[in-house]
């Protein structure tokens, strides 16, 4: 159920807001449901506090290609070349 898995990594990153693999599971989630603005929010949050973190870099790339936000595609995807 996704609505279950919604909650259960919200709660996961509540406890550990800097948990890269949960942020990522519930990013990937928001995307498969197309929520891409949720997906985008949770990615620029954990980027603010982890902002070198390559596998979220690539996922706001994808997010953000996918929502045609192509200048915000460009600055992250020279984040991850460096």
């Amino acid at each position: 159920n996704m609505k279950e898995a919604i909650a259960s990594f919200k709660r996961a990153i509540s406890r550990q807001p800097n948990h890269s693999q949960s942020v990522n599971a519930l990013g990937v989630i928001y995307e498969e449901t197309e929520k891409l603005k949720d997906a985008e929010a949770i990615y620029r949050k954990h980027l603010q506090a982890s902002p070198n973190d390559s596998v979220i870099l690539n996922r706001i790339v994808h997010v953000m290609f996918q929502q045609e936000k192509f200048e915000e595609v460009i600055q992250y995807a020279e984040r991850l070349a460096d």
